[in-house]
């Protein structure tokens, strides 16, 4: 499964199971080159005030390596 279709299927999921408590905003490859993050969440709090901002780089491990190939991870 590639990247993208991971990621848009776990927007798909956390908006189902948490509409008014997680908010998401996916990110086109043109954005994403400017600000580096796939998607962002927002999760907030029963009366709307309050909440945690977090943008996300997905990537996909291999788990043959335990390394992430875009990464030019160095196994210590």
């Amino acid at each position: 499964m590639l990247e993208e279709s991971i990621t848009d299927s776990l927007m798909v999921e956390l908006k189902l199971r948490h509409p008014y408590d997680v908010f998401t905003t996916t990110f086109t490859r043109h954005e994403e080159g400017k600000n580096g993050a796939d998607w962002e969440w927002w999760f907030v709090d029963s009366t709307g005030r309050k909440g945690i901002g977090f943008r996300v780089q997905a990537k996909i491990i291999n788990f043959e390596s335990n390394s992430f190939k875009q990464l030019h991870y160095i196994k210590k």
